[in-house]
């Protein structure tokens, strides 16, 4: 059942790339429909992060958006500074535990430097609305949106079975440990996803921590498949045409680089943690 679910994933992935635009988004939700109607599968959580993104106009506005990055890095060093409202019901904004979720922080911080940068750089947003920029990250949003929640679902029905079949492999050669995240991140569209799920099971079949650290680049194989929300909206603003997905979706042009570096990255902490530890 599970290779039968999987190729449905792959497949709505593949017909969405190949529509271009939000085509990623409404295939994934067509595929997430199969998951919950078909399958029975219960879904997972829908992404509701979403990137905001504004089109500085004057020096004043880069000095707003990098307030705005430091901030949200400052929060995310030192969450203790951020209010506490008590246990209760979880929901979008707020966990359980009563402390603000990371990605409403975000989207309040950028928010609010938007609002600062219209008050005092005096942006037209109507033009904002109609620029092809704003369009591009618009189409970005939706088309992550579908496939996201559709990978989502899969990884939390397949969970156990996908980590243990990584287990055996990781326990037989464990520096197929950083294939194995490569792999999963390349379905989950998220490193922070990739490290939740298999990090800990890394520490539990006795990976040595500065192995570990070595390893983590591979979490970023999320260049492979043409999803991403950065690497849809980089091929949407190129108006060179040089940035593309190519005839069969693998070769596009962010796989040689990607690889490269990811490959790079792991080899190079390999080689630190030899010497340093």
């Amino acid at each position: 059942m599970i290779w039968l679910e999987f190729i449905i994933l792959l497949a709505a992935i593949l017909i969405g790339a190949r529509m271009k635009g939000i085509g990623l988004g409404v295939m994934g939700m067509v595929g997430l429909a199969i998951y919950i109607f078909l399958f029975r599968m219960r879904p997972a959580e829908p992404p509701i992060d979403v990137m905001l993104i504004i089109l500085p106009g004057a020096k004043t506005s880069v000095l707003f958006f990098a307030l705005a990055v430091l901030l949200i890095v400052l929060v995310g060093a030192v969450p203790s500074i951020l209010p506490s409202f008590g246990e209760g019901v979880s929901n979008l904004a707020v966990d359980a535990a009563g402390r603000i979720k990371m990605a409403a922080v975000i989207e309040l911080v950028m928010l609010a430097a938007t609002a600062a940068i219209i008050l005092f750089c005096k942006t037209d947003t109507t033009a904002v609305a109609k620029a092809s920029l704003f369009t591009a990250g618009g189409q970005a949003v939706v088309s992550i949106f579908g496939v996201v929640w559709m990978s989502a679902t899969f990884m939390q029905t397949n969970t156990a079975i996908i980590e243990s079949s990584l287990g055996n492999m990781v326990r037989s050669a464990p520096w197929t440990f950083a294939i194995a995240l490569f792999l999963l991140s390349i379905l989950l569209f998220s490193q922070a996803a990739t490290t939740k799920a298999l990090m800990p099971l890394g520490m539990t079949l006795g990976i040595l921590p500065p192995h570990m650290v070595a390893m983590f680049p591979a979490a970023n194989g999320d260049f492979v498949l043409p999803g991403y929300p950065t690497l849809l909206a980089a091929i949407n603003f190129d108006r060179t045409g040089s940035t593309h997905i190519g005839k069969f979706l693998v070769n596009h042009s962010f796989m040689i680089p990607g690889l490269v570096g990811v490959g790079v990255s792991v080899a190079v902490g390999f080689l630190l943690a030899g010497i340093l530890f």
